[in-house]
């Protein structure tokens, strides 16, 4: 882990152990699982430290942010050492998302699972760096790119969930009205509303 952090600068109970958390985290990712790449043609390691995966609503400090970058550039690179010595061609990239920061992940894919995230974000581009909050020197290796992940809303499932009293009509017209796409079929409408923004590098 290259990114340090004072102490004496910022007192904060825990934090020192959230700090241990993330060295386990990496030492426990950072070896790829061939052979559930090898079953699944795809792997991915999600950022899972305690407490932060459990929580509905976190706030983490830049400096924090920092740190888990730079470890999930630690296992990308792991990972892409192993994946270059099989010889076939992958896909690996680090997802870094901005609003569940604790959703950022290292993925990777082969084989028939090749390209299986080439259109899962929208409006991908790409941009020179990763915002300033998030900047740590080595990212600055890898192209990034920005896109928007979109969550499907089921509309039977509304209706459903509204005749349960699971969701009121107003929660629905909110996510009618702010569907960034509509998708049609004939058996439902699914509409898309942005969820996050999602840095992609690789």
């Amino acid at each position: 882990m290259t990114v340090k952090f004072d102490f004496k600068k910022q007192k904060i109970r825990g934090w020192k152990r959230r700090l241990r958390d993330v060295e386990y985290w990496v030492m426990n990712n950072k070896d790829i699982d061939l052979g559930w790449l090898e079953e699944r043609n795809m792997n991915y390691s999600k950022l899972w430290i305690h407490p932060f995966f459990s929580l509905k609503e976190y706030t983490l400090p830049n400096w924090y942010k920092r740190l888990l970058i730079q470890a999930l550039l630690d296992v990308y690179h792991s990972w892409e050492t192993a994946l270059q010595e099989i010889g076939e061609p992958y896909y690996l990239k680090i997802w870094i998302f901005k609003k569940d920061f604790m959703r950022s992940q290292v993925v990777a894919s082969y084989r028939d699972s090749l390209h299986n995230y080439d259109n899962l974000f929208s409006e991908v581009k790409e941009v020179v760096t990763l915002p300033s909050e998030m900047k740590v020197e080595p990212a600055d290796q890898l192209i990034w790119n920005q896109g928007i992940f979109l969550v499907p809303w089921s509309k039977q499932e509304m209706l459903e969930d509204l005749k349960a009293e699971l969701m009121t009509l107003k929660e629905i017209t909110q996510i009618i009205d702010s569907a960034y796409t509509i998708e049609e079929n004939s058996d439902d409408t699914f509409y898309y509303v942005e969820d996050d923004t999602v840095w992609i590098g690789g």
